[in-house]
């Protein structure tokens, strides 16, 4: 289990949630030309999107579990933070800080 798979996932996260905002925007302008038929094909849209997160995000999360199950039993929180804190690994590590938030 390396670090760069939870980061592939995070970055398909990344990448869904982008794409989510830019159908939310294409809606707003669909009710706002009063476009139902668009408008409600991009709801389908919208669902299949939020049904892919929640595959990924859940998938993430047992990525996340088993490497701190293997390399940090102890830790008491499971961040991306402590991850950046626990891998020796300087790539894993950059790449990891473009996900925290501030």
């Amino acid at each position: 289990m390396t670090i760069q798979t939870i980061i592939s996932h995070l970055e398909k996260l990344d990448q869904f949630n982008e794409s989510l905002l830019a159908l939310s925007k294409q809606k707003t302008e669909f009710v706002k030309n009063s476009q139902i038929d668009e408008f409600n094909q991009l709801l389908m849209k919208e669902k299949k999107h939020a049904q892919a997160i929640d595959q990924v995000e859940s998938k993430r999360i047992q990525l996340t579990e088993k490497w701190f199950e293997e390399h940090a039993p102890n830790a008491k929180e499971q961040t991306i933070t402590q991850l950046i804190e626990l891998t020796d690994d300087e790539e894993a590590k950059q790449n990891l800080r473009r996900f925290l938030k501030n």
